[in-house]
């Protein structure tokens, strides 16, 4: 048996859309940063007689989980059956990314254990292929630092590549628990609506590869005001192209609303821009900042959040077992 450890990845410049849902393909690159163990997911992987077994926190897997596993068997021509067991130690379905937690660490085990007992030996974009067939954002998670997910036209060319090591990045992402409720419509239902729905979504398809630019060029001139600048307007144009959809997808709750106006208000006092916000699909606040103003950051949850977490950038998956 193979265990492993992955965490979340938090996007700066997001997807919202896949152009083949069958290959995980999204409608445009992405770029995140990946977080650091306190928020993570425990995977085990050993082999099976026959036939796979899959159980993701207690309960049986859906046929995503299983779809990577029929992937890893077509890709990289073994017939072995597997048993997983995926653990998240964190809320899921709140906009924190557990999939991609959970599907980084499923698919890093599954190549650990290919390579010990089958001679397997996988490369991390593999790794990060098998991690995208279960949940978008996991090919992302694969990798530490600042990643970007390259979107490509086929399997082969859509997977993760890291753009700046973990060590090189000054920022922390505090998080805001403002809600343990799970999201009534997933993102894959939702972002599925918006493509085919949403006007204002075609406009951003206009614009995002430009953003894309400036966020990798100033991830790696460490210019982090750029970065918080643009990741607040991204995250705004996802959410606003969510409500633009029909019927509206709404992810943010009235606590959401609050830390978006508490950070503008931080910003417009100190005449400078402290934190950026970005919301996932869900209503659970990340305010990314310098480590320095990590504190300042953690008071503007006060009275609002259930939990605040703050997280360094993280090094990506590992073996534990």
């Amino acid at each position: 048996m193979v265990k492993a450890i992955a965490t979340p990845n938090i996007a700066l410049v997001k997807y919202w859309g896949k152009k083949d849902g069958q290959n995980m393909l999204p409608m445009n690159n992405s770029i995140s940063l990946t977080l650091d163990e306190q928020l993570k997911c425990i995977a085990d992987a050993e082999f099976a007689d026959e036939q796979d077994e899959f159980v993701v926190n207690g309960k049986p897997a859906n046929a995503d989980a299983y779809r990577v596993l029929e992937y890893v068997r077509k890709t990289f021509d073994t017939k072995k059956y597997f048993k997983i067991i995926s653990d998240t130690y964190f809320p899921v379905a709140g906009g924190l990314a557990s999939s991609a937690a959970g599907f980084a660490a499923i698919a890093f085990s599954i190549a650990k254990l290919l390579g010990e007992e089958e001679g397997i030996e996988l490369t991390i974009t593999e790794i990060s292929m098998i991690a995208r067939m279960g949940s978008g954002s996991a090919c992302r998670s694969v990798l530490g630092g600042a990643v970007e997910w390259l979107a490509g036209n086929s399997d082969e060319t859509s997977y993760a590549v890291q753009l700046v090591p973990f060590e090189e990045i000054g920022l922390v992402d505090v998080i805001g628990i403002l809600s343990h409720e799970e999201k009534k419509i997933s993102s894959r239902a939702g972002m599925q609506q918006t493509v085919k729905t949403s006007k204002l979504y075609l406009e951003r398809m206009k614009t995002v590869g430009k953003r894309l630019d400036i966020v990798r060029k100033a991830l790696k001139e460490g210019d982090y005001e750029t970065v918080l600048i643009e990741a607040m307007k991204d995250s705004d144009n996802m959410h606003a192209c969510m409500m633009d959809t029909k019927p509206p997808l709404s992810y943010l709750n009235e606590k959401s609303l609050e830390t978006i106006k508490r950070v503008n208000m931080l910003n417009e006092r100190e005449g400078r821009i402290v934190c950026g916000y970005t919301f996932d699909a869900g209503p659970n606040a990340h305010i990314i900042t310098e480590s320095k103003n990590a504190a300042e950051a953690e008071k503007l949850f006060a009275g609002i959040a259930d939990e605040i977490i703050v997280s360094e950038i993280g090094k990506g998956p590992r073996k534990i077992l």
